[in-house]
C-alpha cells in the first residue's frame, strides 16, 4: 500500500552493506513513495545510497557527478521531502 508519493520521479541505485536496514527494506522504502530504483549508473540518476564497501557503481556515480549519499542521509530525505 502506498502512504504518499515522496519520491515521485526520483530515481535511486543502492550500493554496498547496510547496517540499519537491509538493501530491501531501502528499496521498499524508495517504491512505496513512488521513487524509481535502478540497477544502472546513467547520468539520469539522481542518488546513489552508499553503504559499507561499495561497489563499482560508486566509481561510476563520481565520474558522472551523481549526488551520493549514505543511508543516513537517505533517512534523512525521507523524512524531509
Amino acid at each position: 500500500m502506498k502512504t504518499s508519493r515522496k519520491f515521485k520521479g526520483i530515481s535511486f541505485s543502492i550500493t554496498g552493506k547496510f547496517n540499519n536496514n537491509s538493501r530491501k527494506n531501502i528499496k521498499n522504502m524508495i517504491v512505496n513513495e513512488d521513487g524509481i530504483i535502478s540497477n544502472k549508473i546513467s547520468k539520469n540518476l539522481d542518488y546513489l545510497i552508499v553503504g559499507e564497501h561499495p561497489g563499482s557503481k560508486l566509481v561510476l556515480a563520481k565520474m558522472e557527478n551523481i549526488t551520493i549519499i549514505t543511508e543516513d542521509e537517505f533517512l534523512k530525505l525521507a523524512e524531509k521531502i
